[in-house]
């Protein structure tokens, strides 16, 4: 099932006119362009398609912008569900979204959503979800793309964002630390010692002496 122009409704109509352009005079918008609380908006809402979600289909559907809605059902009170606009939660710049079924709540990144509802699924083994242009939240189906480890390895490296050095989580090195590891070893001073004075491991040191991590830092 296909649906267009989903409504909108927990979102600023200031952040709809900046996606659409509407009254800017710009007949097309940037086609990524950072808003100051919903992330990065990507694409066109006037040309916005909506499918149903693989496996949730009576219940959720998700959009060609990486929005998830809930879908008009009849609840066991008697009641109906009213359609609506799911929030989504950032985790270290992916979105994921939460959706629920008797009871029982699941977290899924949004990426993969779109993929399975606009690309299909994976016909590899252990797949990957490929960012092609680098922006994390930006999750238009022309922007994604089933991939394995090593592609995605590759974007990371092309867009400038592979987890090197300092950049990666509780890090307690920085470029210029590592170079007096190496000029202290250099001197003699035994791997132990270097541990202790930067408050590192054994296994840490030798890594960086033997190039297994801080390989791009040069001395």
């Amino acid at each position: 099932m296909t649906r267009t122009n989903g409504n909108g409704g927990h979102e600023a109509d200031a952040v709809r006119a900046a996606a659409t352009g509407a009254g800017t005079g710009e007949g097309t918008p940037p086609v990524c362009a950072p808003t100051p609380r919903w992330g990065h908006r990507c694409g066109n809402f006037s040309e916005e398609e909506w499918r149903a979600i693989p496996g949730w289909e009576t219940s959720y559907e998700v959009s060609s912008l990486g929005r998830v809605r809930g879908l008009r059902r009849p609840l066991a009170t008697g009641r109906w569900w009213a359609s609506r606009i799911k929030k989504t939660s950032n985790n270290h710049g992916y979105m994921w979204v939460q959706l629920s079924r008797y009871g029982v709540d699941k977290w899924f990144p949004v990426h993969r959503l779109v993929l399975e509802a606009f690309n299909g699924l994976p016909l590899i083994a252990h797949p990957q979800t490929r960012h092609l242009n680098g922006i994390r939240d930006d999750n238009r189906p022309e922007n994604l793309s089933w991939g394995s480890a090593y592609a995605n390895a590759r974007d990371r490296d092309a867009h400038g964002t592979t987890a090197r050095g300092e950049r990666q989580h509780l890090a307690k090195l920085s470029p210029e630390k590592v170079q007096a590891i190496r000029r202290r070893r250099a001197d003699g001073v035994v791997i132990v010692a270097i541990a202790n004075e930067f408050g590192v491991s054994f296994t840490t040191i030798q890594n960086i002496l033997s190039g297994r991590t801080w390989r791009h830092v040069v001395w």
